[in-house]
């Protein structure tokens, strides 16, 4: 568990729901769901709660969260992380990397092998995430959005080393 003065970090519960959806409407805009690829793999399906996480205020305002969704790639099961959201107001002060390292020390204590994001390589590459090409890695174009995928914009990470070893090929949802 993080916390500053102003807020405590803890795992995502199941009725925090509305208030994250509130949360990514502000950040990333109403339209979201249709304009990234990364929502076709969590469509109607349920988060990884033992990796979501949530920045809380003293008055139990969610502030931030760090979810993950998983995903099959090569015939292994990864966390595919995001979204990443922190209040408009507040991005800044260390909440979404709080609690983005807080997932992914508990993912690397389970029983993935590593693990995939799409976002910003500049925001992630120092949590160790480089791009998924390398590991052979790609995101099925079947499920991209109007306008395409920005392939450099997918990052994988390793928990330990080779851990990804032999996992490749497209990223799918569990269901496929």
């Amino acid at each position: 568990m993080s916390s500053s003065s102003d807020w405590t970090s803890r795992a995502e519960r199941p009725g925090d729901g509305a208030a994250i959806e509130s949360l990514l409407d502000r950040s990333f805009g109403t339209d979201r769901k249709v304009a990234r690829i990364s929502y076709r793999f969590r469509e109607g399906r349920a988060p990884l709660r033992e990796l979501c996480r949530v920045a809380e205020s003293g008055e139990g305002a969610i502030l931030a969260c760090a979810r993950a969704w998983e995903v099959m790639a090569g015939g292994a099961r990864l966390p595919l992380f995001g979204p990443l959201a922190v209040e408009p107001q507040l991005r800044g002060q260390g909440m979404g990397r709080s609690l983005l390292a807080e997932c992914l020390a508990t993912a690397r204590r389970g029983r993935w092998p590593g693990g995939v994001l799409v976002g910003e390589a500049e925001y992630y590459r120092p949590f160790g995430f480089r791009p998924a090409g390398e590991y052979g890695l790609v995101l099925p174009l079947r499920l991209a959005p109007p306008g395409g995928v920005d392939s450099a914009r997918f990052l994988a990470l390793e928990f330990s080393l080779g851990g990804l070893q032999g996992v490749s090929g497209e990223i799918l949802p569990l269901d496929e």
